[in-house]
């Protein structure tokens, strides 16, 4: 979890992020956040910094132990959300259909 804060800082150096929801049940905490801050680059976006600011939300949820440490952690961020307020998303475009390992050599089949 400290790797993926510290990559989304070198993109977003300005990263804000705000809990939106949370909810604890037994062993179970669920979250719903909002990070915005200014796309800056060389951290999880594969994509050159386009130095436009976004606002994306992610939900998870984790598990944890009788002592209080975490033992599981899942969740989502609105990817295709974020790529779309960086120019990065096409409905039509080529992120959009098979990855080229599952072309056949010849084309699609």
């Amino acid at each position: 979890m400290e790797r993926v804060v510290l990559r989304l800082r070198e993109s977003f150096p300005d990263l804000a992020v705000s809990v939106d929801a949370q909810q604890a049940v037994r062993d179970l905490v669920s979250t719903r956040i909002t990070l915005s801050g200014t796309d800056r680059g060389n951290g999880v976006i594969w994509y050159p910094p386009t130095a436009r600011r976004v606002s994306f939300s992610a939900e998870f949820v984790d598990r944890f132990s009788g002592n209080g440490l975490l033992v599981e952690h899942d969740g989502s961020t609105d990817t295709e959300g974020l790529l779309r307020q960086l120019g990065h998303f096409e409905e039509d475009g080529p992120g959009c259909g098979p990855h080229p390992s599952e072309l056949a050599a010849d084309g699609p089949a």
